[in-house]
């Protein structure tokens, strides 16, 4: 077991990046989700919103399909107003449009 007060804070970022979930990390650690949460806190271990390029990035454009990732150092929106956030459930991908449409129209 590790001792979850000697985590290196770019080893957890580096777990993050790589798709480990907290709960993942609580078996490498031997702890709890929350102990690993309350670490990802001190350590400024969080993902940062950026937008899916529906053009692939023909031309510069803004939509409103986001995403969390922890693979960039800054957020591609700015959160000063108030609005609606539909959360998904998985992944983006190529492809899955129908679904990710289809749940976007059944929430209105």
């Amino acid at each position: 077991m590790i001792n979850i007060l000697t985590v290196i804070p770019e080893l957890l970022r580096q777990s993050k990046q790589l798709s480990f979930s907290d709960r993942q990390l609580t078996v490498c650690l031997g702890t709890n989700e929350l102990a690993v949460h309350h670490l990802r806190e001190e350590h400024s271990v969080f993902p940062f919103v950026r937008q899916i390029n529906a053009v692939m990035a023909e031309f510069p454009t803004f939509t409103n399909y986001l995403y969390t990732t922890y693979n960039t150092v800054e957020h591609d929106v700015n959160f000063q107003d108030r609005g609606v956030m539909v959360l998904g459930s998985g992944m983006y991908q190529i492809g899955s449009s129908v679904e990710f449409d289809w749940c976007i129209v059944h929430v209105t």
